[in-house]
């Protein structure tokens, strides 16, 4: 009986030192923000390009929707048209959470400002949201919106891996201004909000990622 107590006692403090260091994991990971990057961008798709690691693959491309693979769990990146066009005509213009997420759910957040591969820097934040087993990620800065979904187990590497991604995206600005009227901008935004209905073609739909 003694012996059953101590392993219940063991695993309680495990299962508060694993909630104690995700978090603690998460900040070392976004401490690494303005940290010099020594790659360069080895993929491009319409309007950027973006460093891929060799631990990562692309699986499918669609209007600015790039979906890609880490292990077993998905990592959506799309550009922040809307944010990218607002830049270049007010520069106080900030940008703002979408609320696609119960905030109820929130159980880690940060907001920073990282240092791209050209030496740019950009505010942006990165909430954390835990539902049941599983946890949805989202990542947002004035260029690039990241979303993923996973197991606890790699919510810091892929968290790590999302900072990485938008710092070394290279957006060419110009030509979204260019090719984006204001109609359009408004559509795209009506798109962002039925962002997980798009049909991918290679792993279905992407509203399969998150977590009703």
């Amino acid at each position: 009986m003694r012996k059953i107590v101590i392993i219940l006692l063991v695993l309680l403090l495990c299962g508060c030192s694993t909630y104690i260091d995700l978090d603690a994991s998460l900040d070392e990971a976004f401490s690494k923000e303005h940290d010099t990057l020594n790659i360069r961008d080895n993929c491009a798709v319409t309007y950027y390009n973006y460093y891929l690691p060799s631990d990562m693959v692309e699986y499918d491309y669609k209007d600015n929707i790039l979906l890609l693979g880490y292990k077993d769990s998905n990592i959506i990146l799309n550009l922040n048209i809307p944010s990218i066009i607002n830049e270049q005509y007010y520069t106080d213009y900030v940008a703002k959470d979408e609320g696609f997420f119960d905030e109820d759910k929130l159980v880690y957040s940060h907001t920073g400002t990282y240092s791209d591969i050209r030496n740019r820097e950009f505010d942006y934040f990165y909430r954390l949201y835990q539902y049941d087993g599983r946890y949805l990620m989202h990542l947002m800065s004035r260029t690039v919106n990241i979303y993923s979904s996973c197991n606890k187990y790699d919510v810091v590497p892929i968290s790590s891996k999302m900072l990485l991604l938008a710092r070394t995206i290279k957006v060419d600005e110009d030509d979204v201004v260019t090719d984006y009227s204001a109609k359009e901008v408004i559509d795209y935004e009506k798109k962002q909000v039925n962002l997980f209905d798009l049909v991918v073609p290679v792993n279905g739909k992407v509203e399969e990622l998150l977590i009703d």
